[in-house]
């Protein structure tokens, strides 16, 4: 599809399967969730939980048998059927209306979002070959075993394992299944952000709306291109706001000598659910532990055996899914494993030059980082009209911020060997700045006694409803050129293989980038060829290497035909056919003019020379 004209915001009806499934995964979750909690915490403690029970039950069975994780996805989705007859409090009627706001509200947003395409390289060679593996395969990958067409195969799957629950609805796999799945979740983020702007009461109209802006426009580490694409960056930072808010909220009974919070079992599934999403997430989950220890200790109410027996129930379920993880990666598939390096070949020497880079990463991101100094400036301060809820929220932010920025400067050390995406990493901290700032201004306003009224609540609402339209073009990231073309080009000659199962891909000028994108969306993207054999031989013409034909690929696609000599359109894609020793092309398709080059409406991700740009 070639990028749309600046009027046509909205998406394609015909192309909405990945939305349709996410929906049902999402819907499944909330009612599982209201199952296991009984109804209490509201829909998003619902959805966070129903999502912490999914990775438990089909982890483990994905780690002590290989028979289809499937079986255990379709048993999920029936029994959380059960979720609709639990009243709970204050009841069904109230939920299913507080989740019908958010929807209401997001309307345009999902309108925008909802035909998304995969787009993004990490998405594209990491988070959705490994969807595809578990939808294709119905287990995790073993060793020896089908192929595995990423470099971490084994990596946490908590999010690719909500992707195989919504393709129970279709039966079909969709790639932008992980990029839908952290939308949704900006909004179930955005929900929770409500409930605390609302503090006793449900939110209304107006606090719905103003969570959902602090999720995303307001958010300071909110990128759409990271993220609405699916990487665990997002997954991260909301897993984590729900931790700490939960696990604040526990804190808050102890200290009022109730033995079993209320909110135990809820935080014990948001951290389960956190320290799968990616390797880095269990370095989140302990700085965010650290900060919570630290801040009960502090609290003379609460005894330390009380501590230990709520925070060690709390973290039990992550610590079994973690460790069971690790297990099953040592034994089933030890070459998929990301080997530390050496505690000799650390570079200790470059921790400057480390530190220095990670300094001007920072003054590059001055909204994020001024945030994270506002915070640290308001717990120093003190104010009197701050709450011990508030208090807390600052004290655990500050703590998880240090001790979480102490191991990216391990990590940039040990393995990385160089500062590497700095600003990205600490993105999994942003809602954690947020929540602590919310409940500051809450706090503040409410020492002032003010109250919603029609204009602020018509406001907010209205800034909902208009950002998404008028930040259309940078929401839909993968409409930026030259992957509209990539993907037109993809989804011919996936139309047009023959039986053979191999392809060579000659990408002229390419620096690896169209070529490996191009084999994922083959494998990935409809019409899909999951097992298909490429080979991508290196050259600076749009010629075919005669190694190709005697390599057994008879079939060729050429991305830029300008200069072949045999009378085809300069500017075209062509897929060629060895016969009679001789090179045929059989389709050409000639490529649509491109659109203006703007500052936002074109990618440097990947080369656009071998698409003809």
């Amino acid at each position: 599809m070639e990028p749309m004209p600046a009027l046509h915001l909205l998406s394609d009806p015909g192309n909405l399967m990945g939305f349709v499934q996410i929906v049902f995964a999402m819907t499944v979750m909330m009612l599982m969730g209201r199952l296991v909690t009984g109804g209490r915490g509201g829909p998003a403690v619902h959805i966070i939980g129903g999502w912490g029970v999914l990775c438990l039950a089909l982890t483990i069975w994905g780690m002590l048998t290989p028979v289809s994780l499937k079986i255990p996805a379709t048993a999920f989705a029936l029994v959380s059927l059960a979720g609709l007859l639990v009243k709970g409090d204050p009841g069904r009627r109230a939920d299913f209306g507080q989740a019908g706001r958010v929807l209401v509200i997001a309307a345009p947003l999902l309108l925008v979002m909802a035909d998304i395409a995969v787009s993004q390289p990490d998405a594209l060679l990491a988070i959705v070959p490994n969807a595809a593996y578990i939808f294709d395969y119905g287990h995790f990958p073993v060793q020896p075993g089908p192929p595995v067409f990423t470099d971490v195969p084994v990596a946490p799957y908590n999010t690719e394992l909500v992707s195989l629950l919504g393709s129970l609805a279709g039966g079909v796999f969709t790639a932008n299944g992980p990029s839908l799945f952290t939308i949704f979740l900006h909004l179930v983020a955005g929900l929770l952000l409500a409930e605390v702007i609302a503090g006793k009461g449900r939110p209304g109209w107006g606090a719905t709306a103003l969570g959902l802006i602090l999720a995303t426009l307001l958010n300071p580490g909110f990128v759409p291109r990271v993220s609405f694409a699916g990487y665990g960056e997002a997954p991260i930072a909301i897993a984590l706001l729900f931790a700490v808010r939960l696990g604040v909220l526990v804190l808050e009974d102890l200290a009022i000598k109730i033995a079993w919070p209320r909110t135990l079992w809820p935080l014990a599934l948001s951290l389960a659910v956190l320290v799968n999403i990616k390797q880095q997430a269990v370095a989140v989950l302990a700085s965010a532990a650290l900060g919570m220890l630290v801040v009960a200790h502090r609290d003379y109410r609460m005894k330390i055996t009380d501590i230990a027996r709520v925070f060690g129930l709390a973290v039990l379920p992550a610590a079994v899914l973690y460790l069971g993880w690790r297990g099953y990666v040592l034994t089933h598939f030890p070459e998929g494993e990301l080997a530390p390096v050496p505690w000799a070949q650390w570079v200790w020497r470059q921790t400057p030059a480390i530190l220095l880079a990670m300094g001007r990463a920072a003054s590059h991101n001055p909204v994020y980082f001024g945030a994270v100094a506002v915070m640290f400036g308001l717990l120093a301060a003190e104010r009197r009209f701050m709450a011990d809820t508030t208090r807390r929220v600052l004290r655990v932010g500050v703590i998880a911020f240090l001790a979480y920025n102490l191991f990216i400067l391990l990590t940039f050390i040990g393995h990385f060997r160089a500062e590497h995406s700095y600003f990205r990493y600490n993105t999994h901290l942003s809602l954690l700045v947020v929540l602590g700032l919310t409940l500051v201004c809450r706090d503040w306003i409410a020492r002032w006694g003010w109250r919603w009224n029609r204009a602020v609540t018509g406001g907010a609402v209205a800034i909902m409803l208009a950002a998404p339209l008028g930040a259309a073009p940078l929401l839909r990231f993968d409409r930026d050129m030259p992957q509209p073309r990539m993907r037109l080009m993809a989804r011919h000659v996936a139309e047009s293989l023959d039986d053979s199962g191999r392809l060579a891909l000659v990408m002229p000028r390419d620096n690896s980038t169209v070529a490996t994108e191009f084999e994922a969306l083959l494998r990935y993207d409809a019409p899909r060829h999951p097992f298909l054999d490429v080979f991508s031989p290196m050259t600076s013409e749009p010629v075919i290497p005669a190694t190709v034909a005697a390599q057994g690929y008879h079939q060729a696609f050429v991305s830029c035909t300008t200069g072949m000599g045999m009378g085809l359109p300069p500017d075209a894609g062509a897929l060629f056919t060895w016969s009679d020793g001789v090179w045929t092309p059989t389709q050409v398709w000639p490529y649509p003019p491109a659109p203006k080059r703007t500052w936002w409406n074109w990618t440097s991700f990947i080369a656009s020379e071998p698409l003809c740009l």
